[in-house]
């Protein structure tokens, strides 16, 4: 492990060194660098924990962020201590240069627990020393990237250990789903860019459950309940009572406790039936409760949230929306050279895992 993270931290000094925004000169890499900066300082000056709003962005009139809590959290864990001794202003400019690469650290080390059940022991090392030669990682772990994408990066490594273990572990399956609920409803915590992973770990759980059985119905009741308890949690922290309510699409709201609430209410109910007809359902029956299920959870949220399958920035100005569209993450990707750069090592990796899938499936690994 020692190796694998002094790799990772030598790949870091050397992109600083090269590549990076020049931090030892005193830059960030980004405007969204400093403007969390102003943000954490705006808490740590006012204490206002749940004021979203940003006096001097789009000044006069101010603005709001969908940002949350969490990353300024984070920061300020890393600022606080170093203050008495630099004063808080140069101290949060630190925390700001350092967090991406700590936090890629740790990422790196949670990867080589969560990759050793599909590669082994010395495939889980390489593959959390290779997550420093990823492009698309290293555009957002850089020192200078006061951001809170690495922690996606983060949460997302540890659920898929939990999905993992949770499909290929039947006697601990239930609390490593439980587990790896927690963690996705921490990630939409995190922002809502998060909802694209929930869907792929829901649906790879689902296709196990379709294809394996009954008891894929527990394993997957308790991945939607860990998600309720996460986002919940959340959602008291960064809202608290008086906002608990509030709906909106692009930062954890009610919308998304709504959702998951319904996903876990199907799961019980499928689960409830299994038990109370007591004898083995073919595919073709779970095809049909899994495709009803998920045209029922549909229905409720377009008919409760009518924005909600228009995206998260469904409610955004349209005269704001070209200006949007002006931020590369925002922005299509354009061409297959930059697909494929984006894409990385998957790319490689993609004839292995459908083989890997084969063979777990011939082998009753659902």
């Amino acid at each position: 492990m020692l190796a694998v993270l002094g790799f990772v931290a030598a790949v870091h000094v050397g992109w600083g060194s090269f590549i990076g925004p020049g931090v030892m000169e005193g830059n960030l890499a980004d405007g969204d660098s400093y403007l969390r900066l102003v943000r954490v300082t705006q808490l740590y000056e006012t204490g206002g924990w749940f004021d979203s709003s940003l006096s001097r962005s789009n000044a006069p009139f101010g603005t709001s962020l969908h940002w949350t809590r969490l990353f300024d959290v984070l920061l300020l864990a890393v600022a606080l201590p170093l203050a008495p001794f630099v004063g808080f202003a140069k101290a949060l400019f630190w925390a700001g240069a350092v967090i991406a690469p700590l936090l890629h650290l740790i990422t790196a080390a949670v990867l080589v627990w969560a990759a050793r059940p599909l590669v082994g022991r010395v495939g889980s090392y390489l593959a959390g020393a290779l997550s420093a030669v990823q492009f698309p990682v290293m555009a957002y772990a850089a020192a200078g990237y006061a951001d809170h994408n690495i922690l996606f990066g983060l949460i997302a490594v540890g659920a898929f250990g939990f999905v993992v273990r949770s499909l290929s572990d039947s006697g601990s399956n239930y609390n490593q789903a439980f587990a790896a609920g927690v963690a996705l409803g921490i990630g939409l915590w995190a922002g809502v860019e998060m909802m694209v992973f929930l869907g792929v770990c829901l649906f790879a759980s689902a296709v196990a459950w379709l294809f394996g059985g009954q008891g894929g119905g527990q394993r997957n009741l308790g991945m939607t309940i860990g998600l309720v308890l996460g986002v919940a949690a959340g959602l008291a922290v960064e809202r608290g009572p008086s906002g608990f309510l509030d709906v909106e699409y692009d930062r954890l709201s009610m919308v998304h406790l709504v959702l998951a609430v319904l996903l876990a209410a199907f799961w019980a109910f499928v689960v409830r039936a299994g038990e109370r007809f007591g004898r083995p359902v073919g595919i073709l029956q779970r095809a049909v409760t899994g495709v009803a299920g998920a045209a029922f959870v549909g229905a409720v949220m377009w008919l409760a949230f009518p924005k909600f399958l228009a995206g998260p920035i469904s409610l955004v100005d349209v005269e704001a929306l070209e200006y949007f569209q002006l931020a590369a993450e925002n922005a299509s990707i354009g061409s297959l050279p930059r697909f494929m750069l984006y894409l990385g090592g998957a790319l490689f990796a993609l004839p292995w895992a459908l083989w890997r899938l084969r063979e777990e499936w011939g082998n009753g690994g659902f």
